[in-house]
């Protein structure tokens, strides 16, 4: 259930991030500050010359998927900065706000018939990505996974992505899609990061804030 004010959408979000997860806004010159200091507190103490170019790197990457991301009506965009215990972890989360084509929406309709037309188009959602209609504490979502195969040989075994579809609550034609990915192929590592991004998805809670 939604924790908001009965009948207000919510305007934010939160999520409780893993150890090692960085949040990193995506609108225009906001993610650069909050990458830095990032950085600077990671690599503290370390000679310039040694971690220059991993810093330079890391920096480059992150930027580049949020940069990527906005293109996708991101709001945030969620990486493990410094991979776990010392070792690469390729995942990221991205957050993105959408709106219902008026062909989707028309048979929403309004308060009594809301909720039930909403849980019929999740249901849709679901069935067409072979998905799945779930429940989390913050309501309920449609929970899509699907393998990408690789765009060339050096990205190895392709892309496991695991996409939620949450409705806001009290705004029928406004949704919120999670898009998570992490390297395929890669067992066990793969299905302990699906697992752990859905623990992260369970955390998700409707709040004020000037964000969706």
């Amino acid at each position: 259930m939604s924790e908001t004010a009965p009948s207000r959408p919510p305007t934010g979000y939160s999520l409780v991030l893993p150890p090692g997860w960085l949040r990193l806004p995506a609108r225009p010159g906001a993610a650069e500050p909050v990458l830095d200091e990032a950085l600077d507190e990671a690599f503290a103490g370390l000679p310039r010359d040694s971690v220059g170019p991993l810093r330079a790197e890391l920096r480059r990457r992150a930027l580049a998927l949020v940069a990527e991301a906005r293109f996708a009506d991101a709001v945030d965009v969620y990486v493990p900065l410094l991979g776990v215990r010392g070792r690469p972890l390729p995942a990221s989360v991205i957050v993105a706000v959408t709106t219902l084509p008026d062909a989707l929406s028309t048979d929403l309709g309004t308060d009594a018939t809301a909720d039930a037309a909403t849980a019929g188009l999740l249901s849709r959602v679901a069935a067409n990505g072979r998905g799945a209609v779930v429940t989390l504490p913050a309501g309920p979502c449609a929970r899509v996974e699907s393998h990408e195969p690789p765009r060339d040989e050096g990205e190895g075994h392709g892309t496991r992505r695991v996409v939620f579809h949450l409705p806001v609550p009290f705004a029928t034609q406004r949704w919120v899609v999670v898009n998570c990915t992490v390297a395929d192929g890669l067992s066990p590592m793969t299905e302990t990061v699906v697992d752990l991004l859905d623990a992260l998805l369970s955390t998700w809670r409707w709040r004020d804030g000037l964000v969706l």
